[in-house]
């Protein structure tokens, strides 16, 4: 479906035009969880991370058209989230504009002409949509509700088959609705079609919660300090994090991914025992026994995740229609000698924590985390993602030890090949309903093979089993057990920033940089030294850590050195630190100060403008995007100046986007990308 009507479309719901600021009910700021996914839409579609939310609702016996479209105004009436747009307003900052519900317009369609069988109540034609394909697939395959902001996110649908409503389809943008919201919405959406089938008045909440008011609430003193406490928290993360927990290996475009898939009626029943028994959430021990996992699977004693969790701290956010996804940095450390249940006992505390400070302004954290990656010398790579989701109301019976160890036997486990081009470990487990926990462990197969990641969930399982049936288990007897071992450090290679570092990788990526003529690099006392000849005039610490910063993409097993002397010329003895140590030097430091400096070309001048535009004069060009000062938030209105400058066209690259800004990759080398291919 590409946007134009086709046979069995009675209507596309769409219309034609843009809204007028006649249609506007109140406009107001983001919430915290809405940035990230705004920031996201300025990705190109199949980098985005963010996908839609979908559902598919049955329509009663004995409901019209008129009826189910006036279900669906009810619901949309309900909740702004799904009939606002999204613009760039004063200082960059987005602003959503909530439309009257008659913005959103339902399609119609017809089933047996979309899908190619014939019918009897149809609108005729025969098929042109390529015979076989479903309505709902036709309809799930239309993007532009998740494409232009300037339109609501939602994207509703009536399937009809006989001149009969048969089928609600709901599409909805991640701005506007995560997996919590979306459980809002479907169950919302099935109560008010039975309530109206039944002629009874619908079980659901009154006045909800609207995203506009719950920005407001962000911005009060209150919210303030708890963001300003999240901030603190995460820098203490970020300042200790491994850099990865994977540098083995060199990660390759294209590379094969494995999905593993287990269906455990017994991790839903041993999560909710030991939620109440240790009086812990449930999300913070299935965490733990996930970083337990990672110790276990890594050899590193102490983990970093990233937690993701759609936020719902209070009985009123309960009900929010939003995206609330917050991600926080976590670390724990983790003793393979003790068993789950003192794991939980001794860390919960902290990780409890760590879900309180995930409510804050993620775009804040998202720079703070560029800065300090900067100021470290790494670039975090293939940090392991958490995520845990529970439907609304839904709670599994108490169960003792022994119906849980017999639970076990109703486990289903599946592994998979998956379409995963780059490196990532993701985790992702919910209680859907109260018979079982889905799980799913998604990884590049750099970071896990097909039998690591199978023995990497069943040691998942089986930690959670027997914390409830057999208290004192070891970690490290359960790991030998499902046979999930740790890799081995390679001979030569050192540990620097948390994790495992090769300094002969260093070296390669050091001299691959412009700025380098000759170099080296060694260890002393424990710490990278750099050695450098410049290649030319201008060269100081700075250029050359930001230069060999931006190139640790791809290379998990390098960080850069903790410090840089540039030297005259290379010595005789270039294999030792004594023979660099006795050559005459230019300059040292440790190359973490940011320096402004005038551009020196075109390019760099049309983007230095376009900074200043934005909220950043006399940038450091010769560091990324946020190390210099840049916001966020203020990428979306820089990127529109940089395509539609009418006295610059063309300045960004076409590939040019907003991922470049959240790097590492340094202003002076995104200015000299070739404009539209082009040379500057």
């Amino acid at each position: 479906m590409d946007g134009c009507p086709v046979d069995g479309f009675i209507s596309d719901g769409f219309g034609s035009g843009e809204f007028t600021t006649g249609e506007v009910v109140r406009s107001g700021g983001l919430t915290w969880g809405q940035r990230w996914p705004w920031l996201d839409h300025y990705r190109p579609r199949p980098a985005r991370e963010f996908a839609d939310f979908r559902t598919v609702a049955e329509v009663p016996p004995g409901l019209d058209r008129a009826a189910v479209l006036a279900v669906l105004g009810t619901l949309v009436t309900r909740h702004e989230a799904l009939r606002s747009s999204i613009h760039i307003g004063p200082d960059d900052e987005p602003v959503q504009v909530v439309h009257p519900p008659a913005a959103v317009r339902p399609a119609v369609l017809d089933e047996a002409v979309l899908s190619g069988t014939g019918g009897t109540g149809g609108t005729g034609g025969t098929g042109g949509t390529g015979g076989t394909e479903s309505a709902e697939a036709l309809f799930f395959r239309d993007h532009r509700h998740v494409a232009d902001l300037t339109r609501p996110p939602a994207h509703l649908a009536v399937v009809e088959r006989d001149g009969r409503p048969r089928r609600v389809l709901l599409s909805v943008d991640h701005l506007a609705a995560d997996a919590w919201a979306g459980e809002i919405l479907g169950t919302e959406l099935r109560e008010l079609l039975d309530a109206a089938a039944a002629h009874r008045t619908a079980d659901v909440a009154e006045h909800p919660l609207q995203p506009i008011d719950a920005a407001v609430r962000e911005r009060e003193p209150a919210a303030a300090r708890a963001n300003a406490a999240a901030l603190a928290y995460a820098e203490r993360q970020l300042r200790s994090l491994p850099a990865t927990l994977f540098p083995i290996g060199t990660p390759a475009p294209g590379r094969a991914a494995v999905q593993v898939d287990l269906r455990s009626p017994a991790v839903a029943l041993a999560l909710a025992r030991l939620s109440r028994k240790l009086r812990v959430p449930a999300p913070v021990v299935s965490r733990l026994a996930f970083a337990s996992c990672l110790a276990l699977a890594t050899g590193f004693a102490e983990v970093g995740l990233e937690v993701q969790s759609a936020n719902r701290f209070d009985p009123e956010q309960t009900g929010l229609v939003s995206s609330q996804v917050q991600p926080i940095l976590a670390a724990v450390a983790v003793d393979p000698a003790e068993s789950l249940s003192a794991l939980v006992d001794r860390a919960a505390g902290e990780a409890v924590r760590a879900l309180r400070h995930s409510q804050g302004d993620h775009l804040a954290r998202l720079a703070l985390g560029v800065r300090i990656q900067h100021e470290r010398g790494v670039r975090f790579h293939a940090l392991p993602e958490f995520t845990y989701f529970r439907a609304p109301g839904v709670t599994p019976p108490p169960a003792d030890p022994q119906e849980i160890r017999a639970a076990l036997r109703r486990s289903v486990i599946d592994t998979f090949p998956a379409a995963e081009g780059h490196d990532r470990f993701r985790f992702q487990s919910g209680t859907f309903d109260a018979d079982g926990t889905y799980v799913t462990v998604l990884a590049n197969e750099r970071l896990l093979d097909a039998g690591r990641a199978r023995a990497f969930v069943l040691a998942y399982e089986r930690a959670l089993v027997s914390a409830c049936t057999a208290p004192g288990t070891p970690l490290a007897a359960i790991a030998a057990d499902v046979g999930l071992h740790a890799p081995v450090r390679p001979d030569g290679w050192i540990v620097a920033e948390h994790s495992w570092v090769d300094p002969a990788a260093v070296r390669r990526l050091l001299l691959d940089c412009p700025e380098v003529a000759a170099g080296a690099v060694f260890v002393v006392d424990g710490r990278l030294h750099g050695y450098v000849v410049p290649s030319g005039p201008g060269v100081t610490p700075s250029t050359v850590h930001t230069s060999l910063l931006g190139r640790l993409g791809g290379h998990p097993s390098a960080v850069t050195p903790a410090w840089y002397t540039l030297c005259v010329r290379a010595p005789a003895d270039a294999a030792s630190a004594a023979g660099w140590a006795g050559e005459g030097v230019l300059a040292e430091g440790d190359g973490r100060a940011t320096i402004s400096r005038p551009p020196r070309t075109r390019a760099e001048e049309r983007l230095a403008g376009a900074l200043a535009r934005h909220g950043l004069a006399d940038a450091a060009l010769d560091a990324c995007y946020l190390a210099a000062g840049g916001e966020p938030v203020r990428l979306p209105a820089l990127l529109t100046d940089l395509r539609t400058d009418p006295a610059h066209p063309g300045l960004a690259h076409p590939d040019l986007d907003v991922r470049d800004f959240l790097g590492l990759a340094r202003l002076s080398d995104l200015a000299a990308r070739p404009a539209d291919g082009r040379a500057d």
